[in-house]
């Protein structure tokens, strides 16, 4: 049995969906700031992270003219979110086994 949404929530929910794929582009692109620091020690975590930041804040400018030509971009874009996701993670991982 298929539910249907009411239009209006499906424009928030999109709404909403964007607003994180640009707060998530932003905390990457700012841990690669932070990170930018250290890169002698770390320039490949460095570059990716500016690279995956840059990536998933144009993506998510960008979403539906690069899904008409990539037919495939969502799941290219949620692979990149979570790889960044966990460079991040293995980041913070470090700093605090130093502490």
């Amino acid at each position: 049995m298929e539910v249907t949404l009411p239009q209006e929530h499906g424009k928030r929910k999109i709404v909403a969906e964007r607003i994180s794929h640009f707060l998530m582009g932003l905390a990457v692109l700012l841990k690669g700031v932070a990170k930018a620091e250290h890169f002698r020690d770390h320039p490949w975590l460095v570059v990716f992270l500016f690279a995956a930041g840059l990536f998933i804040l144009i993506g998510a400018a960008l979403h539906r003219p690069i899904e008409r030509r990539i037919p495939h971009f969502t799941k290219l874009f949620h692979v990149a979110e979570g790889l960044a996701l966990i460079a991040v993670g293995l980041a913070l991982l470090e700093k605090s086994a130093r502490i």
